[in-house]
C-alpha cells in the first residue's frame, strides 16, 4: 500500500500519521472516550478487522482529530457515502476521477488510512456549499429537514441495507413535498466531485430508509477567483469568522455580490444507474470490507502487438507526431509574419501617413490604448486624489475577520486591497477634473485575418488554402518519414523496416536496456 506524507492529501496511511504528525493535546482523552465504539464497527465486529487494527487507527486518528472529528470518521467508517460510492464507480467504469482512489476508500473502511483535516481550499469549498444552501433555503421558502438528513446517513442493521448512510447536503420541505439537493463548487483549480452519481446515491440511501422524495435538485456554486480567495482566507481563521459568512449568506439571497452565482438543475431519476450502484456496492462492502480482503488491482502487462499490425500502428504515430511537429511550426511562422506586418505597416504611416494596402486581406485594424496605470498615477500625483477611485479594491478578509473577532470598530476601507487601475474610475475621475487621458493613448496596429465567405475572393482564398493544405499534407509526411522518428530511443519495442519507397532511412541506433525496453 502506498503511503503519503502529503498533507493536502485526502487521507494517509495509519502508520505515516503516527510517524509524523503532532499529537493533538486531548489525543489521549479522545482515545480512551471512543474506544468502546471500535466493537460497533460492523467490520471489526465480523473479524475483518482485528481489535489490534482498530486500536491503531483510532490512535492515529485521534493525533490529527478532535473528538467530534473522530466520532464522525467512526460512523462513515459502517459503509458508503457519497463520494466513496463515486470513486468506487469511477473505478469500475475505468472513468477519471479527481478525487480520491477506490483502493482508499476500501483502505479506510478497513481502518488502514485516516482522512485527514480539511485543507484550506477545501475548507472554503464547504464554506461555498453553506451559503448555497442558505441562498437556496432562503430564496425558495425552504424548511430543512435535518431529521431526514440524518436518518437517511445513520447506519442501521434493523432497517434496509446498513452500509447505505449518504449524507445529503439539503432535504427541503416546502409543503407536502420533499426534494433532496447536491451541491457541486465551480471554483479555479477544483474538484467536481458531485454529480449525476452521488446525487442517484444520495435518492437511494433514502430509498433504502423509506424516505419518500419528490424531486432531486444538483446546486452549482461558481465563484470567480477573487471571491474563492476571499472565502478561503475566512475559512482558516476561525469558527467566528466562518459563522460571519454564514450570517452573509442571508444578505447574499437578497443582492447576490459579485463574482458568486448559485443555480439550479433538476435531475431525473436513473433506476439504471441506481441499481448498478446498489449493486456495486454491495459487492464492495462484502467482497473488499467485510471479508478483509482488500480491493486487489490486477495490473495487467499489455499484450504484444501482432507483427501484422506492428508497421500499421508504428506509422500513425508517426504521422501524428509529425503533424504536431509542422502545426507548432506553422503557428510560430504564422506569428512571426503577423508581427513583421504589424511593424512595417506602422513604420510607413509614421513617416507616409495613411495609405491603402496593396491587397485586400489581411486588412489593419487600428486601435487606441490607454495606459490606464500611468494615467492613475497621473491624477493621483496632480489631484491628490484616493487610491481606491483609481484602483481596483478589494477586502483583506483575514485581517478584518481578525479585527470583528476583537471587536474592533474599524471601517472596512482600513481592509481594502489596492489592486490594477480601473479604467472606469479613471476615466469617471479625469472627466469630473477636467484631465485630458489623451497623452496616455497609443495606436495599436492589429492584423485582421479575411473573414469573406462568398464571392470571387472567397473561391480565390479558398483555392489558396486547398493548395496550402495540399503542400502542408506533402510536408507532414516528409516530417513523419524524418530519420529522429525512428531512433530507437523513441520506441518501446524495436522498430520494423522502413515502409516508405523513395525515402532513405538511416538504421535505428542501437541502445541498451537502460535507455530502451528491447521487449516486446
Amino acid at each position: 500500500m502506498p503511503q503519503t506524507k502529503n498533507r493536502d492529501h485526502l487521507s494517509s496511511s495509519v502508520d505515516v500519521v503516527i510517524d509524523d504528525y503532532e499529537v493533538r493535546p486531548d489525543s489521549r482523552n479522545t482515545f480512551d472516550s471512543l474506544r468502546g465504539h471500535l466493537a460497533e464497527l460492523p467490520q471489526v465486529a465480523a473479524g475483518a478487522v482485528s481489535m489490534e487494527e482498530a486500536d491503531r487507527w483510532l490512535h492515529a486518528a485521534s493525533k490529527v482529530w478532535s473528538t467530534g472529528g473522530v466520532y464522525q470518521l467512526l460512523q462513515q467508517s459502517k459503509g458508503f457515502g457519497a463520494l466513496d460510492m463515486r470513486a468506487l464507480y469511477a473505478d469500475a467504469s475505468g472513468e477519471y476521477y479527481p478525487g480520491y482512489s477506490a483502493s482508499e476508500v476500501i483502505d479506510q473502511k478497513l481502518l488502514r488510512r485516516v482522512a485527514l483535516p480539511a485543507t484550506q481550499r477545501y475548507s472554503g469549498e464547504k464554506l461555498l456549499e453553506r451559503i448555497a444552501k442558505t441562498v437556496v433555503i432562503e430564496q425558495h421558502g425552504l424548511e430543512r429537514s435535518l431529521e431526514a438528513e440524518g436518518f437517511i446517513a445513520k447506519h442501521d442493521t434493523t432497517t434496509g441495507v446498513p452500509w447505505m448512510i449518504g449524507r445529503a447536503p439539503l432535504i427541503g420541505v416546502t409543503g407536502d413535498s420533499k426534494t433532496l439537493f447536491d451541491i457541486q463548487v465551480a471554483t479555479e483549480g477544483n474538484r467536481l466531485l458531485h454529480d449525476e452519481t452521488t446525487l442517484s446515491y444520495l435518492s437511494l440511501c433514502a430509498a433504502n430508509k423509506g424516505v419518500a422524495l419528490d424531486g432531486l435538485i444538483m446546486i452549482t456554486v461558481e465563484a470567480e477567483p477573487g471571491f474563492s480567495a476571499t472565502i478561503q482566507s475566512i475559512a482558516q481563521v476561525s469558527q467566528n469568522a466562518k459563522d460571519m459568512v454564514g450570517e452573509l449568506a442571508s444578505e447574499f439571497a437578497l443582492n447576490m455580490p459579485d463574482g458568486l452565482r448559485v443555480s439550479l438543475a433538476g435531475v431525473t431519476p436513473n433506476p439504471q444507474l441506481m441499481q448498478e450502484l446498489a449493486d456495486l456496492g454491495m459487492a464492495r462492502w462484502e467482497g473488499a470490507v467485510m471479508s478483509g480482503a482488500g480491493l486487489t488491482v490486477e495490473q495487467q502487462k499489455p499484450a504484444p502487438l501482432p507483427v501484422a499490425g506492428y508497421d500499421e500502428v508504428a506509422d500513425a504515430q508517426r504521422r501524428y507526431l509529425g503533424a504536431q511537429a509542422v502545426e507548432q511550426a506553422a503557428k510560430s511562422e504564422r506569428q512571426k509574419a503577423k508581427i513583421q506586418y504589424e511593424n512595417v505597416v506602422r513604420a510607413l504611416e509614421e513617416t507616409h501617413g495613411d495609405f491603402e494596402l496593396p491587397l485586400k486581406y489581411p486588412a489593419i485594424q487600428t486601435r487606441i490604448t490607454t495606459d490606464w496605470g500611468a494615467a492613475a498615477e497621473y491624477i493621483e500625483e496632480v489631484a491628490n486624489v484616493p487610491k481606491s477611485r483609481l484602483y481596483e479594491t478589494e477586502v483583506d478578509a483575514r485581517r478584518l475577520s481578525l479585527a470583528y473577532e476583537a471587536g474592533s470598530n474599524e471601517p472596512v476601507s482600513k481592509f481594502e486591497i489596492v489592486g490594477k487601475p480601473d479604467p472606469d474610475k479613471i476615466t469617471d475621475i479625469a472627466k469630473q477634473l477636467g484631465i485630458s487621458l489623451e497623452p496616455f493613448a497609443a495606436v495599436q496596429k492589429t492584423a485582421i485575418s479575411p473573414t469573406t465567405t462568398r464571392g470571387e475572393e472567397f473561391s480565390v482564398l479558398t483555392e489558396h488554402r486547398a493548395a496550402a493544405h495540399e503542400a502542408v499534407s506533402a510536408l507532414v509526411t516528409q516530417s513523419a518519414n524524418s530519420p529522429t522518428l525512428r531512433d530507437g530511443t523513441l520506441y518501446k519495442s524495436p522498430p520494423g523496416p522502413a515502409k516508405t519507397a523513395g525515402v532513405d532511412l538511416e538504421p535505428a541506433r542501437e541502445h541498451g536496456p537502460s535507455k530502451m525496453n528491447m521487449g516486446v
